[in-house]
């Protein structure tokens, strides 16, 4: 980590009576910081900022200028599937919601997931059911992002809400980003098609053995069941929405 010695307050200064003994510890040499400090992470190419909490938040991408000394980014022009990019995140392939650019962490969520609360009070959503395998028929088929938000959005309504799953995606901030959603089942194939090529190979969980191996999308099927898909070899099937399966957040 290369520290630069900006003279930015960290969010109009976070540094009170409350967290003046709160420090921050330099990867590179073990040294404390105090909160407030800005650094510029090398390794990622973001700024990062000491929070109260003794921990190092990302404040946001690095947009670098020819010439500047920025460091290249693999994922700048055409990268291949499996590309790991500047800030640290993989280029996963197309999404096949627009044809876009679609990217994914280096590792899964730290545990596993319901798709909904966990509970048996089953209620179908708004959002299109999801009903055949990739690709499949339903826009929900493709449209992770518009699913998630969908699910985030019905947070407050009670019991199956919250759906956990879409709401760890949405609410993961991390490579420099904020906007990572739980993919839909054709994105998520995508994943799984790309799961071997590049800085992606060995990163799934392709155990097989339920639910070990098995990934959520966000796309609905019915009031109490969603689509998932097996990495170990690829069958995409339905399942409860209490069980507990792999997440992998992506975002476009």
């Amino acid at each position: 980590m290369k520290e630069c010695l900006l003279s930015i307050l960290f969010l109009v200064i976070l540094v009170s009576s409350q967290y003046a003994n709160a420090n921050c510890p330099l990867v590179s040499n073990g040294e404390m910081r105090p909160v407030g400090t800005v650094i510029y992470n090398s390794d990622f190419s973001v700024l990062q900022g000491c929070a109260p909490n003794g921990t190092w938040q990302a404040l946001g991408p690095i947009k670098c200028a020819a010439g500047d000394g920025c460091p290249s980014d693999p994922c700048a022009s055409s990268p291949s599937p499996g590309t790991t990019c500047a800030n640290g995140s993989i280029y996963a392939g197309l999404s096949p919601d627009g044809n876009v650019a679609m990217y994914t962490t280096p590792a899964d969520a730290p545990s596993t997931y319901t798709w909904n609360d966990g509970s048996s009070n089953w209620v179908d959503t708004a959002m299109a059911n999801c009903t055949d395998a990739s690709p499949g028929t339903a826009a929900s088929c493709q449209t992770g992002e518009a699913n998630t938000a969908l699910l985030v959005g019905l947070s407050g309504s009670g019991t199956p809400a919250p759906y956990d799953a879409a709401e760890y995606c949405d609410g993961l901030s991390a490579h420099g980003y904020d906007d990572w959603y739980l993919p839909a089942q054709d994105e998520l194939n995508v994943l799984y098609t790309n799961k071997n090529t590049g800085d992606l190979n060995g990163t799934f969980n392709e155990t097989g053995s339920f639910p070990a191996g098995y990934y959520w999308s966000s796309s609905e099927v019915s009031n109490n069941n969603a689509r998932f898909q097996r990495f170990s070899d690829g069958p995409q099937s339905i399942g409860g929405k209490l069980v507990g399966l792999a997440v992998r957040c992506v975002r476009r």
